[in-house]
């Protein structure tokens, strides 16, 4: 009987020194995914800074192109009126 006692606290430390290990390796991933999720979010930053940087380049660029599309307009509505019939 006592051996068999024996036998199973020896289970349960193995288990709970086991169980302890995991959660260690657990807390370590965990630091690790952190600081690499941290290192993606610094190298990612210059890119959308860029990438919103380009996009309120084309929507000046857009605009230009608009008001370039609206002068052809009127231009071409001058020019026919300017004609003779």
């Amino acid at each position: 009987m006592q051996k068999r006692v024996t036998e199973s606290e020896n289970r349960s430390n193995t288990l709970e020194a086991q169980v302890s290990d995991l959660q260690e390796n657990q807390q370590n991933l965990i630091s690790r995914l952190s600081s690499l999720q941290a290192d993606l979010e610094a190298a990612l930053d210059p890119i959308r800074a860029q990438q919103a940087g380009g996009g309120a380049e084309l929507r000046a660029l857009e605009a230009e192109v608009s008001a370039l599309r609206e002068q052809v307009k009127q231009l071409a509505t001058a020019l026919a009126q300017s004609q003779p019939a």
